[in-house]
């Protein structure tokens, strides 16, 4: 048996668990923030940033986005374009 595959196998478990737990507690602040998730929007720098790690976009950006698309939604019935 490898060892070190073993090893990198087991620590994968590990940190997707931790992933796991933390996505769903900030899934759950954020639902709670905006009623909405950030996946609704479709926006793939939001989406990228979270959901990929294949973009890096600030929490202050983040938050700037998300409630530009509450605002959309309160007054327009839809998140339009950001």
């Amino acid at each position: 048996m490898n060892k070190e595959m073993e090893k990198l196998f087991n620590k994968k478990k590990k940190i997707i668990s931790q992933l796991n737990a933390v996505g769903y507690k900030l899934d759950a602040m954020i639902d709670e923030s905006w009623n909405f998730h950030y996946s609704d929007t479709d926006d793939d720098q939001i989406i990228d940033t979270l959901d990929y790690g294949t973009n890096n976009i600030s929490y202050e950006t983040f938050v700037e986005i998300m409630d530009e698309y509450k605002k959309n939604l309160d007054e327009n019935g839809e998140f339009g374009c950001v």
